[in-house]
């Protein structure tokens, strides 16, 4: 897999920059189903289905838990590449798409300029460097 990488969940899209962003989450978040049908769109355009997660540990001071004893861990990812690739084109349409169905894209003070980027990309690791930028 290569980063930056689309995670795509349910109606929503978010962008991860590194496998330290993708597998550090909370234990919360891991039993509240994070990673359930989790699809990834990597850099190249390769689409890979995450089947299942695991917790390995906590990450921090006090193993993880804060004040509200909640903990941030890593995990471990069983991830399965599929056979489908995104083209760019595809891959530019879904961003589009985001932009248009969640407006905290629309918050970002360069965000006519990051449109204009995105549609203006020729590969899918140059859309997906525009959109993790400043993330």
């Amino acid at each position: 897999m290569t980063f930056p990488c689309l995670c795509l969940h349910k109606s929503t899209m978010s962008t991860v920059r590194s496998r330290d962003a993708l597998t550090t989450t909370t234990a919360a978040a891991l039993r509240g189903g994070l990673f359930d049908n989790l699809k990834i769109v990597d850099s190249s355009g390769a689409e890979h289905l995450v089947r299942s997660a695991r917790k390995l540990h906590g990450v921090g001071r006090f193993w993880g838990y804060n004040l509200f004893l909640n903990q941030r861990i890593r995990v471990a990812l069983d991830v399965l590449p599929t056979a489908r690739t995104y083209t760019v084109d595809e891959l530019r349409k879904l961003v589009m798409g985001d932009f248009k169905t969640w407006h905290g894209w629309s918050s970002r003070a360069d965000f006519k300029q990051l449109e204009s980027s995105v549609l203006r990309a020729s590969s899918s690791a140059e859309i997906l460097r525009l959109v993790t930028a400043g993330t």
